[in-house]
């Protein structure tokens, strides 16, 4: 009988005896073999005594490893497991062969069968981690003065200048102190509540310029 790496085999003994014992020490007819070895199962009946034996092998072990949780910066990957068994069977529906392609987060589970008909099983965690190449910027409608700066939220820009308008279109402010878009004075003075306008030069990750004009509320 043969015992593949991790498993148990059931022994059984047909017997008439009324003293039965195994040379585990059980005295049961039915015994699970879990490693390598000789197994005697002794009978007696009256005075006759009869004894037999039965081989338990280890099949040869295997392992294979799917490799180190990963971190991936893109937006694929692909688990290889080991070649030339079987079958395999991934904890992904329909998923048979030695390599699996990926997009999601997960924990993927690979079992694979050899000749000799023992499974072995591996998994792997797999983390993505993609940097979204998207620009935007996004100017709040409205700040108060003297409750902080008119700041914006942003991704993946490259800003040249910024330009503040009041409500008939004079300039009041230029620079580039951004992600402050403007500290909501003129001149060294603090601007009237009112409606402003903005032009933002920027560029992308690309390199492409682009323009964000808007309007926001200062209030005093």
């Amino acid at each position: 009988v043969y015992l593949c790496q991790g498993d148990s085999v059931l022994l059984t003994a047909s017997t008439n005896g009324i003293a039965n014992q195994w040379n585990t020490g059980s005295e049961d007819n039915t015994i699970y073999a879990h490693s390598e070895g000789t197994y005697v199962f002794h009978a007696e009946l009256d005075d006759c005594t009869t004894s037999e034996s039965i081989n338990v092998y280890q099949l040869p072990t295997f392992s294979f490893s799917l490799g180190h949780d990963t971190l991936v910066a893109n937006d694929h990957f692909t688990i290889v497991g080991p070649e030339d068994l079987d079958s395999y069977e991934w904890n992904i529906p329909g998923e048979s062969g030695n390599t699996l392609a990926v997009q999601n987060n997960g924990i993927y589970t690979l079992s694979v069968t050899d000749e000799n008909g023992c499974t072995f099983t591996d998994e792997i965690v797999v983390v993505f981690d993609i940097q979204s190449t998207d620009s935007y910027i996004e100017v709040p409608d409205f700040f108060f003065y003297g409750n902080g700066e008119l700041t914006a939220k942003y991704q993946n820009v490259v800003v040249y200048d910024v330009k503040i308008f009041d409500a008939i279109g004079k300039l009041v402010n230029y620079g580039n102190t951004f992600p402050t878009i403007w500290d909501g004075k003129v001149n060294g003075n603090e601007a009237a509540s009112s409606m402003y306008y903005y032009i933002i030069n920027y560029s992308d990750l690309s390199g492409h310029k682009k323009v964000k004009k808007g309007k926001t509320l200062l209030v005093k």
